[in-house]
């Protein structure tokens, strides 16, 4: 599947050079391009786009103004010679700030990051599928696994760490809330912390005193559960309160 890819720029030789670089990724697909703020929005109101690669400083507004009036219509990326703007990007929920002149290796990270951010989403209905293919980048290259893979998901600050059956731990972008609303109802919140394959549950048990704990197959350690979570859990899994 193609990522569709708009460009906004106010020099014309900035999108070529940007074209070129594009040109590099057999995936991407660029959808159209525009110079300034308001001749995006124009555009983007008919063409629909994954991600835009946004300048910040245009004539006649912002790339601010862009990433306000697009409401989360696609992903973006700030593309800009400035870097002074960084924080106020992240704060309206950038994808990625990539700093010009543009080294292409920087700029493949941020196409994967666009990747994993559409991975993620899953399909159209709201929900990923338990045999959906998702990728996350690791230190040499990408990790690619199955939405069924995913054992149980920890907070981890602002990000997640996905917790595999192979023993492996992923660090994902998306925060907890974001998973929970994405995956399966194959998965359950046990913990205020912590998302759950209750569908490889085999046991759900009172730990030390009023603590409670989860056990999944294959899984040595078992999970801790807030007890305000433990009866719901036991009646959905049809367990024995022990």
């Amino acid at each position: 599947m193609s990522l569709r890819v708009f460009l906004v720029d106010d020099e014309r030789l900035a999108r070529q050079a940007m074209r070129r670089m594009l040109s590099a990724h057999d995936d991407v697909e660029i959808v159209g391009e525009a110079d300034s703020a308001a001749a995006a929005l124009n555009q983007l109101k008919a063409i629909s786009a994954d991600l835009v690669l946004l300048d910040v400083e245009m004539p006649g507004g912002s790339g601010f103004d862009v990433v306000t009036q697009l409401s989360g219509a696609a992903d973006v990326i700030f593309v800009t010679a400035w870097d002074h703007y960084a924080a106020k990007a992240f704060d309206v929920e950038a994808l990625d700030y990539v700093v010009k002149p543009v080294d292409p290796e920087r700029l493949r990270r941020a196409l994967q990051r666009a990747r994993q951010r559409r991975a993620e989403r899953g399909d159209s209905d709201g929900r990923l599928r338990l045999d959906q293919l998702l990728c996350l980048p690791v230190h040499n290259g990408v990790r690619f696994f199955r939405v069924r893979d995913i054992g149980w998901i920890t907070a981890a600050d602002d990000y997640s760490e996905l917790h595999l059956f192979d023993g492996t731990s992923l660090l994902s972008t998306t925060p907890l809330k974001g998973w929970e609303a994405r995956l399966p109802e194959d998965y359950a919140r046990i913990h205020r912390s912590t998302i759950a394959l209750i569908a490889a549950a085999e046991q759900v048990a009172r730990g030390q005193g009023d603590a409670w704990e989860v056990r999944l197959k294959g899984v040595r350690e078992p999970l801790a559960m807030s007890r305000r979570y433990a009866a719901a859990l036991q009646d959905r899994l049809g367990l024995a309160s022990r």
